[in-house]
């Protein structure tokens, strides 16, 4: 079965929204999870529709071109960043604190502007 971004998104706000239910020290890293291959998905349907050359690139190389081709330079850095930070989040190290509830609303709400500009 495959998702689209608005369902992984969705399903990334509702585990967040049951943080304090059976999901004890899991549901951080899984929203992080589930936030990023949203916008990952986000991204590739984006560079289809303006770019489908880059949708083979890394994502490195495509959050450098994202600000030339949105409209919104802002959201393109502040996309950029939250990619960069969900990527760290999701690479579980021992020493590191999971992510606050406010970090991964505040992630959360930039994949969804990203996904009304796709």
């Amino acid at each position: 079965m495959d998702y689209s971004a608005k369902d992984l998104l969705r399903t990334a706000r509702e585990v967040l929204s049951r943080s304090d239910t059976g999901l004890t020290g899991v549901w951080p890293r899984a929203t992080a999870h589930l936030c990023r291959q949203a916008l990952e998905l986000a991204l590739e349907e984006f560079w289809k529709k303006r770019m489908p050359g880059l949708v083979n690139t890394n994502l490195r190389t495509q959050l450098i071109c994202l600000p030339l081709y949105m409209k919104d330079e802002e959201l393109a850095r502040s996309i950029a960043y939250t990619w960069a930070a969900l990527s760290t989040a999701c690479h579980h190290h021992i020493y590191e604190l999971a992510p606050a509830a406010s970090e991964l609303n505040a992630w959360a709400d930039t994949v969804e502007a990203m996904l009304k500009q796709t």
